[in-house]
């Protein structure tokens, strides 16, 4: 065989195994991607919004025309059991070093902070990967062989990372990024991660910016198409 055709051809077959493998991977892990942002997503609203909810209902966010939308594009209702809606949250996204970052930010009806938590992000390890780590709070010796601590860790609500942390209580107006330590209304940036700290701030404020024009809508009677009603997740 000519070897202009051979190379070719050798070159083709292995792209089109190459592709194939790929999708076979993706159609064996896909259900299984969706279990575990489903799973992500509960959790992160589960932290930030008011534990006194009884429901939390999804309705689409303005401008959104799909009957399922992405859970990007909900807007996300706590209700008590009178169905009065005690806080509001939403995902927002921005571009950090190395990676997309998406964050839920809940806030309560006068836009303040109650919570953030990163839903994804694939930023440098030892860097911008520490916007959601948490110190340990116990020695070598209690991590090898265990403590009372330990052991009644399970009933106590995850640990918030610092930098998260610093969101509580502000509004989209406090957020400010500053190095070293931080005064009242601003956010102490990681070291090292100037870029990623900022993507973090900015995904906040793209969180909160959706929640504000959803909830002008809805003052406007507007109302959003409503999703679908969930329990306490």
């Amino acid at each position: 065989m000519n070897e202009r055709v051979k190379y070719p051809l050798v070159i083709t077959a292995i792209c089109l195994v190459a592709a194939a493998a790929l999708g076979y991977t993706y159609a064996l892990t896909r259900d299984r991607i969706k279990v575990s942002k489903k799973r992500d997503l509960n959790d992160g609203l589960q932290a930030v919004m008011p534990p006194e909810r009884e429901s939390i209902e999804e309705r689409a966010l303005p401008g959104v025309t799909s009957t399922e939308p992405k859970d990007s594009e909900k807007l996300y209702i706590a209700r008590d059991k009178s169905g009065k809606a005690l806080a509001y949250a939403a995902i927002g996204t921005a571009r950090g070093y190395s990676s997309t970052i998406e964050t839920i930010v809940g806030v309560d009806p006068e836009m303040r902070i109650i919570g953030v938590r990163i839903l994804s992000q694939n930023e440098t390890p030892g860097l911008g990967e520490r916007a959601r780590e948490v110190p340990p709070k116990e020695s070598l010796w209690q991590a090898l062989f265990g403590s009372k601590e330990k052991k009644d860790a399970g009933t106590e609500p995850p640990a918030v990372p610092p930098f998260q942390q610093q969101f509580a209580g502000k509004t989209e107006s406090d957020l400010v990024l500053v190095k070293g330590k931080a005064r009242d209304g601003e956010i102490s940036q990681l070291t090292g991660a100037t870029i990623t700290s900022q993507a973090v701030v900015n995904s906040v404020k793209d969180a909160t910016k959706k929640i504000g024009e959803a909830l002008k809508a809805i003052e406007a009677g507007a109302q959003p198409p409503k999703t679908k009603d969930e329990g306490k997740p």
